[in-house]
């Protein structure tokens, strides 16, 4: 796919190689956060001017309707009160000091109002779901913007396994099969593996997504819980200039723990956040697959590992009429549970369940940060375990915008991690039976 550069438009040259490139695909195509991606971006502009990290973005916009009297006369170019609707490709930059009056606020400053970075392409109304437009965005920033390290951030809504990128255009939310995918092409075409990849979305940091993408970066950046703020990456880019003006390289590892480490300082609207190495991914599978044998063939009584299903930690507390989020668990609590509740006698189940937490704990999981009180209960990756089984059916239960209902436990099945580990097994074997 070619990018089509607009006729007064420039065609970025190819830089010269520096230590990181950024490169942000900031879906902002779903009217009730477009918003808060729209000022996500303004507050990049304020530290895009570090020689050591060139930042680019990918912005789609679909603004709430305009309210009567909310613009009081003409409106200046490259202000951000310019309601378009397309999706346009930035080199982010900063720009001089302004005497614009500072009205726009983002998580972290009064930004001016001006946009200051640098238009490279409109592409008009796109469908960000599009897993064609995602790849032709990182396929570009890694060709034209060459560098030692990548991290690669998604925002918008997520959904753990269901998916990630929702357009309200379209109806579609891309899944995280198709996001594997796309990383994958990306390497083939540029030889290039993220070192970060940031899922700026909710209820990502799941191990049946994790499991899917782990081939497509090294460092993985995630929330088990719902987020009410974007990732704090203006604070994260902060601190790793605060290294470089010493003279100090920032190590992918570096960069994805500056980043749980500024979540953690969000209070409740950024509840949880995890590091994760995605080269012990495999470790994870391994031990999962024989959890779920060891579950399967248990003499333990059915209701006790009922029971300590229910009292593992959720999320979307607060919305537990929304299925399946309200399913989603802590893996780590489960198999500590398992570990040393006194009514489960079966050392096959709990030697099984140590080797969880040691995967989980001996490095896959490198730091995790939770401000709620969870802290110290949550290992910082999640897993699927309904007490319902797949069947939701006459429940009232209400599904995800974007998600269809019919195809969500066809979906599950189908992912790698599900398909190594035969965790659909275990859903089907502790449900609630009619």
């Amino acid at each position: 796919m070619t990018s089509p550069i607009g006729p007064n438009l420039p065609t970025p040259p190819v830089t010269q190689p520096r230590e990181w490139t950024a490169l942000f695909y900031l879906d902002g195509n779903a009217s009730d956060i477009e918003r808060d991606v729209f000022h996500g971006f303004l507050s990049l502009e304020e530290v895009a001017d570090r020689p050591e990290i060139a930042m680019v973005a990918e912005l789609g916009r679909i603004p709430e309707p305009s309210r009567p009297g909310s613009t009081d006369g003409p409106i200046p170019p490259n202000d951000s009160r310019e309601r378009w609707e397309s999706v346009r490709r930035y080199e982010v930059a900063k720009g001089a000091p302004s005497s614009w009056p500072r009205r726009v606020s983002t998580s972290v400053v009064q930004h001016d109002g001006k946009i200051d970075s640098r238009l490279l392409a409109d592409h008009g109304p796109q469908d960000m779901s599009d897993p064609a437009r995602l790849e032709d965005f990182l396929v570009w920033g890694i060709r034209n913007y060459p560098s030692e390290h990548y991290m690669v951030v998604l925002s918008n809504h997520g959904g753990g396994f269901l998916g990630i990128l929702s357009d309200d255009r379209s109806r579609k939310t891309m899944s995280v099969a198709e996001v594997d995918q796309v990383m994958d092409r990306v390497q083939e075409q540029t030889g290039v593996r993220p070192d970060l990849l940031v899922m700026d979305a909710c209820l990502m940091a799941q191990a049946e997504v994790a499991g899917q993408v782990h081939q497509g970066a090294t460092w993985y950046v995630a929330s088990q819980e719902y987020n009410f703020d974007s990732y704090p990456m203006q604070r994260t880019l902060q601190r790793a200039s605060e290294q470089w003006k010493q003279g100090m390289p920032v190590a992918p590892e570096e960069m994805g723990g500056f980043l749980v480490s500024e979540c953690s300082q969000l209070g409740n609207t950024f509840p949880t956040a995890s590091l994760v190495d995605l080269r012990r991914m495999p470790e994870c599978t391994d031990a999962v697959r024989n959890l779920a044998d060891a579950l399967l063939a248990t003499p333990t009584d059915r209701q006790v590992i009922r029971r300590l299903i229910s009292r593992t930690p959720g999320f979307a507390e607060g919305n537990q009429k929304v299925k399946p989020y309200s399913d989603y668990r802590d893996l780590g609590a489960f198999a500590r549970l398992l570990a040393t509740d006194s009514k489960v006698q079966d050392p096959a189940l709990k030697q099984a369940a140590e080797g969880v937490l040691g995967a989980l704990e001996g490095g896959m999981v490198r730091s995790n940060a939770y401000t709620s009180r969870r802290d110290g209960e949550l290992s910082g990756m999640s897993i699927y375990l309904p007490l319902t089984g797949f069947d939701y059916s006459g429940r009232g239960l209400h599904f995800p915008n974007h998600t269809d209902p019919r195809k969500y436990e066809e979906t599950y099945r189908s992912l790698e991690f599900v398909r190594q580990t035969g965790w659909d097994r275990v859903i089907e074997h502790f449900a609630e039976k009619p």
